[in-house]
């Protein structure tokens, strides 16, 4: 297969070229840059993003973001599998607040996950140490949910522990994913 530019008449009658393959001894139109990539996926010629904030194009900003892996794995797989990931139970029905992780030396919590239900309307709020960390309006049967991720919600501080404050005595049931690791 030999690459080449043939020219052709767009519906004006004016030549325009286009790149085509010489197949079997016919020129055969080929759509996408000449590097051999494909236009619907990218061209092989993108500027490669080399950061997140860099300036590249799009597409190679999100095939950066597609492949960046952790021991190989993408990193919310990795993050799932990894035995550094902790679960709780949350089971908490009075109000104010109540101490779901207590304060480690030296580490802080990281918050991957929550899902969160009442049964009856109620305020929430998760709290690094006396610090509001994120308000949750409950309503009554719908539960609330912060899906899995390896990015965390919320990184509390140092020697501080992770509260839940009710705004009223409503039973919330729930559960957690965190790390706690310095």
């Amino acid at each position: 297969m030999t690459t080449s530019q043939i020219y052709m008449l767009d519906k004006d009658d004016a030549a325009i070229a286009v790149d085509s393959e010489l197949v079997a001894g016919k020129h055969t139109p080929q759509h996408g840059s000449r590097d051999g990539a494909h236009a619907s996926i990218g061209a092989t010629s993108d500027a490669a993003a080399g950061s997140d904030a860099g300036a590249a194009s799009l597409i190679s900003l999100v095939k950066r973001l597609l492949v960046k892996t952790t021991d190989g794995l993408p990193v919310v797989e990795a993050l799932r599998s990894a035995s550094d990931v902790s679960s709780l139970r949350i089971d908490v029905a009075a109000s104010g607040d109540t101490q779901l992780l207590a304060a480690v030396s030296g580490q802080t919590h990281r918050l991957h996950a929550l899902r969160l239900s009442a049964p009856a309307p109620v305020t929430v709020q998760l709290k690094d140490g006396a610090t509001v960390l994120e308000v949750f309006n409950l309503v009554a049967g719908v539960p609330h949910h912060l899906p899995l991720r390896g990015r965390p919600y919320h990184k509390g501080t140092a020697n501080t522990a992770l509260n839940i404050n009710l705004s009223g005595a409503v039973q919330v049931d729930g559960r957690l994913e965190y790390v706690t690791a310095a």
